[in-house]
């Protein structure tokens, strides 16, 4: 499983700057941002600059 890790929150009002260390799987790369999936299915956006791709074991 390839995954995001949050290494920082450019802008308080990210919906995930309460959220660096956590890691979120990696639904979709784009040129200016990471998303991912919440619980609730909804796809949000992670700045690229903010976070690392790691892989994670399945």
């Amino acid at each position: 499983m390839v995954a995001i890790k949050i290494i920082k929150s450019s802008n308080e009002k990210d919906w995930y700057s309460n959220k660096i260390g956590q890691i979120f799987k990696l639904s979709l790369k784009d040129n200016i941002s990471f998303m991912v999936k919440n619980d609730s299915g909804q796809f949000l956006a992670v700045a690229l600059d903010d976070a690392i791709i790691i892989d994670v074991p399945d």
